[in-house]
């Protein structure tokens, strides 16, 4: 029998999130005795000075302000108490929350904005975490350990490991304290980098000194997905789950393994309760009309994919599914309609071109199905290129520049233009003089209309000529 995380009950998870969405309901003379009795709260964010402020207060009492001051501060305290365990819990939507109240009344407060720095980079929203760290400079200055922290962090993460360099060692050394945010950091960044053995070799020493963190082991089971080891992964995932039960991102994707791996019985009450919290979230939704369907309830599917439609029309992971639905219902042209759209929303997916492939056969449309199947054709000479340098390749050449030039020509034909970039910059940085990345390059800021970047490229080609 399979030992599953429990699942927690909504009202468990909803107290922090509500609290985060709405103000105390106070009356503002009440408001304003709890600010001054509670003015400790007050001292620290971020009038530092008692005496200054209850000067303030006492000045914005004579003129009718100071409740509305006071309970506008407590409840911005409220907000930050809660937000720094849900920071250190990787718990970040909910961290997100309050720390977002928080920045209405400390917009500039050195640990909302460093607390807002790292949740940001742990949602993968880089360029607003870099914005949060660049608020922060501009308070504290340069000599701030914190923030030289943070950004070596949010670069390793984005892709450049090596940014920390001897740094991060000696952190990690010295301060075991910072240890786990660097370990996350580096282990995230060698899996952008899809340099998967140094990502696994990261997180296992992680899990070594903190085995009972929810996140290694979360971040070492997707390390194990990656690298096709689907049953530690999803030992992994559910370890991750059975160590945080409030952890939603670990129990999708636990779910989502599980359903894949042709498990959807165990996986369906995790969807379940996912799609009771949060009804209108479409990766949930249509996850869970996968497994419905595995497990034989089309019907169910069916609406919960219209559902997902209704409010995310151009969804390509729906309209798949739905085309999927249909073409088993024996509706090819509205299996149709909805797979080309699928292929038009995302033209990088596999999936949607082959059950389009599949419709078009089945209608006899073979020329078109011919050049479906000739786009399919190199969706998978792509993925076993990516497979391989996962696998093998780009672990043990990580300095290769054909290999980044690779993923950057993937990730350019698949539409990710802000990846293919990062990787092509990164083919120059091992081989300055790499010609394919070069003319890539030439050509892409051509296209776009960047004519100074464009001739730096095409004058480094004529140089290179014979």
């Amino acid at each position: 029998m399979n030992e599953t995380a429990p699942l927690p009950s909504p009202a468990e998870t909803s107290g922090s999130a509500a609290a985060a969405r709405s103000e105390p309901s106070l009356p503002l003379a009440r408001r304003g005795w709890a600010g001054l009795r509670f003015a400790r709260v007050l001292f620290g964010y971020p009038l530092r000075n008692p005496r200054r402020c209850l000067a303030i207060l006492a000045l914005l009492a004579l003129t009718g302000l100071g409740s509305w001051v006071a309970g506008r501060y407590l409840w911005a305290g409220h907000h930050l108490r809660a937000a720094r365990p849900a920071v250190a819990c990787y718990h970040n939507a909910e961290a997100e929350q309050h720390l977002r109240a928080c920045l209405r009344v400390w917009p500039k407060d050195p640990e909302v904005l460093l607390l807002a720095a790292r949740t940001a980079r742990r949602q993968a929203a880089y360029t607003l975490a870099q914005r949060f760290l660049e608020r922060r400079h501009a308070v504290t200055g340069s000599d701030d350990d914190d923030f030289v922290l943070e950004q070596l962090l949010l670069w390793a993460e984005r892709g450049n490991p090596e940014a920390g360099g001897a740094f991060l060692a000696s952190r990690v050394r010295e301060d075991p304290a910072a240890a786990p945010l660097i370990w996350e950091a580096l282990a995230r960044g060698f899996v952008r980098s899809f340099r998967l053995h140094e990502a696994k070799a990261v997180t296992q020493k992680w899990l070594e000194k903190q085995p009972d963190n929810s996140e290694a082991h979360l971040i070492y089971g997707a390390v194990l997905e990656l690298l096709e080891q689907f049953g530690e992964a999803i030992a992994s995932f559910r370890k991750a789950l059975e160590l945080d039960p409030q952890r939603d991102d670990a129990r999708l994707r636990l779910a989502v393994l599980q359903v894949q791996r042709g498990r959807g019985a165990e996986a369906q009450p995790h969807l379940e309760y996912l799609h009771r919290k949060q009804p209108d979230d479409p990766v949930v939704g249509v996850h869970l009309a996968r497994c419905l369907a595995q497990l034989g309830n089309d019907k169910r599917a069916v609406e919960l994919l219209d559902g997902v439609l209704a409010r995310y029309p151009y969804d390509p992971s729906a309209l798949v599914e739905r085309g999927r639905l249909a073409l088993r219902a024996e509706q090819p042209e509205r299996a149709e309609d909805f797979l080309r759209k699928a292929v038009r929303a995302d033209p990088s997916d596999h999936e949607s071109h082959y059950q389009l492939y599949l419709c078009l056969t089945q209608t006899g449309r073979t020329e078109e199905a011919r050049r479906v199947h000739a786009d399919m054709t190199q969706l998978e000479t792509d993925a076993k290129v990516v497979r391989d340098i996962m696998l093998s390749k780009h672990g043990q050449a990580p300095t290769d520049p054909a290999a980044y030039y690779r993923i950057g020509m993937i990730s350019y034909r698949a539409g990710v233009t802000e990846d293919a970039l990062r990787w092509f910059h990164k083919a120059l940085r091992f081989d300055p003089g790499h010609l394919p990345t070069h003319q890539a390059l030439a050509a892409y800021y051509e296209r776009t209309g960047n004519v100074d970047l464009a001739a730096q490229h095409r004058e480094f080609l004529e140089r290179a000529r014979p």
